[in-house]
């Protein structure tokens, strides 16, 4: 399980593809990613003995928590790398992640420096109930930077609707029927502003996920959370058909009024 967790390629497992769309002669349509699925992994606690003169205990508690500070470090890499993440999304997620970095290694300290077995023990005990790094912390961090991989995506696709509406202009000017291809670009646009809803919902949903909910909700909160970001990656893949341009636009029959004129919604 730990070694699911500590391979952090599947930060950039989504496909970043762009397609031609049939909308105009330059439009190109970036299709939607797709995510692996990000676990729910178990991270039962280890009854680390502690007696005599704790050196034992305190050498497993050690490496418990250097393998944790190891798997941090790696994911803190792999957002860096992300080239689908903008600045500020990248300090948000690496921040959650150097914290409990820093926490481990005060604790790290504190256990060191313990003296009584009972209160070593107690330390070593908050490794799991205090931190969860491997049940919550990680699993947190990259379910929320899919989503906002996923938010960057359908802002990709508003600055593109502006320039297939560009395009559907053009060829109102010229006198094509433009009706069914100017529905198609606003079905594609109220699709895109419901799907932002619900990527927002699922950033709420994702900060109940803390040390405290393990066992509890953290599994269905992330599997669900899960579930939603790939119908939410489908949906949003379904927009390159509605915009795409009909073929061989026909020449608006004299007399007849045709709008082209983009939804408010």
């Amino acid at each position: 399980m730990k070694k699911i967790l500590l391979t952090v390629l599947m930060f950039s497992a989504l496909a970043t593809n762009y397609v031609l769309a049939e909308s105009g002669d330059s439009v190109y349509v970036p299709s939607s990613p797709y995510f692996s699925t990000v676990y729910s992994v178990m991270e039962n606690k280890e009854e680390v003995r502690v007696s005599g003169n704790q050196t034992k205990g305190k050498y497993r508690a050690n490496s418990l928590i250097e393998e944790r500070i190891k798997a941090l470090s790696s994911n803190v890499s792999a957002i860096a790398d992300n080239k689908k993440l903008t600045t500020e999304q990248k300090s948000l997620l690496t921040t959650q992640l150097t914290t409990s970095s820093t926490n481990l290694t005060a604790l790290k300290n504190s256990i060191a420096s313990s003296t009584d077995a009972t209160s070593t023990k107690l330390l070593i005990d908050s490794i799991f109930k205090d931190f969860r790094i491997y049940g919550i912390v990680i699993p947190k961090v990259r379910i929320e930077s899919r989503i906002y991989q996923l938010k960057n995506h359908t802002e990709a696709l508003s600055q593109t609707f502006s320039k297939i509406q560009t395009k559907i202009d053009e060829s109102k000017a010229q006198g094509r029927d433009v009706s069914l291809w100017q529905k198609g670009l606003d079905d594609a646009k109220v699709l895109v502003a419901g799907e932002m809803f619900k990527l927002d919902d699922l950033l709420k949903k994702t900060a109940t996920l803390t040390p405290q909910s393990y066992g509890t909700t953290s599994k269905e909160v992330i599997d669900s959370v899960n579930r939603d970001l790939k119908l939410i990656s489908k949906e949003l893949n379904t927009v390159v058909g509605k915009v795409r341009k009909p073929y061989n636009l026909k020449k608006v029959s004299t007399g007849t009024t045709v709008s082209a004129t983009s939804s408010s919604r």
